[in-house]
């Protein structure tokens, strides 16, 4: 159980995800316990604790010493960061074989930027789920049985039947490790494109339907951030010379 908290959307756009999410859950009780007003909301100086509420509510005035309940993380909280954590784990492989493969140096640094967040990313979600009793997926490869989707319309799929919206699956993981130079270059970028797009919606599934501020916060991050990749994704894509 989680208890509420306020995240300031600066953190996370430093980069401070994996900090933000372990800090949150060092603050997580035991079932059944409550957070003191004051361990999550702003005291004022004649002691009236002010709490935050979502964005868009105005915030509540409690008495000193007031408690605020735990918000409770629900099943689709849960399961989103169950996903997310392989899901990422196949960014970072993919920007593993970037290091060695890939011919244009722009696509090489998105890669590592890509996947240096997402790494830090799973470290966070998987402190995440242990706060809480819960055993976090192992951040394999990212090479599992996953099919792939052609949401974007710019790669094909071996199997139409993917567990994890965009995810690559294993023939086309083998094709991109195969691949060197500007092949891989096109493979990588188209592979990413779809890639995050399949995590942006998973993003909106949790926003709609989580309860977690944490994750909440999280999701929106993913959401924004891949978003905006995806067009530099496309622009370097359409930038690639043409040929092998």
């Amino acid at each position: 159980m989680l208890a509420k908290m306020v995240v300031p959307r600066r953190l996370l756009a430093t980069g401070s995800l994996a900090v933000v999410l372990a800090a949150t859950a060092a603050c997580t009780s035991d079932a059944g316990r409550s957070q003191t007003a004051a361990d999550s909301a702003a005291t004022v100086a004649d002691g009236t604790v002010i709490q935050p509420r979502s964005p868009g509510e105005q915030a509540r005035t409690l008495a000193p010493g007031a408690s605020v309940p735990a918000a409770d993380a629900n099943d689709v909280d849960v399961e989103f960061v169950r996903m997310m954590i392989p899901h990422h784990a196949q960014a970072v492989e993919m920007g593993r074989l970037a290091e060695t493969r890939a011919r244009d140096p722009q696509v090489r640094s998105m890669a590592r930027r890509i996947a240096d967040a997402q790494r830090a990313e799973i470290a966070g979600m998987s402190g995440w789920l242990h706060s809480r009793g819960l055993e976090a997926p192992a951040a394999e490869d990212g090479h599992g049985d996953h099919g792939g989707h052609d949401d974007d319309g710019e790669s094909g799929s071996d199997d139409t039947t993917a567990m994890m919206p965009g995810m690559l699956s294993p023939a086309e993981m083998d094709r991109l490790a195969a691949a060197e130079g500007r092949r891989f270059d096109e493979l990588y970028l188209r592979g990413m494109i779809r890639h995050h797009q399949g995590a942006v919606d998973m993003a909106g599934t949790v926003m709609d339907e989580g309860s977690d501020t944490v994750i909440g916060e999280l999701a929106t991050d993913i959401s924004a951030g891949q978003t905006a990749e995806i067009d530099r994704l496309r622009d370097l894509l359409r930038g690639l010379p043409r040929g092998r």
